[in-house]
């Protein structure tokens, strides 16, 4: 099995207006996080958990764009209470 490189993961994004991001620093992303900070047209936001990341995403969708929490699946427990408080009651395709 092949490793999706890491231009080609920034293009798929792009191709599909997820262009806005958020999440928690991680070393595991470093290359993802300098790819995107010098693609022009993409925004990333760093947060200080990953509910705060969905949050923060669910609030640009909300808004009329689209975007993405980017984070590990350990994260994932971290994120429960956006994803079942505000997401899915408010419907956000996320």
């Amino acid at each position: 099995m092949t490793a999706m490189k890491i231009e080609e993961f920034g293009a798929l994004l792009k191709q599909n207006g997820l262009t806005f991001g958020a999440g928690v620093p991680c070393s595991y992303f470093g290359g993802l996080f300098d790819y995107i900070e010098s693609q022009p047209g993409f925004r990333y936001l760093t947060t200080a958990s990953e509910g705060e990341a969905v949050a923060v995403a669910a609030g640009v969708i909300a808004g009329g764009r689209h975007a993405f929490a980017l984070m590990q699946n350990s994260g994932l427990g971290n994120a429960v209470n956006p994803l079942t408080s505000l997401v899915k009651p408010y419907e956000i395709p996320m």
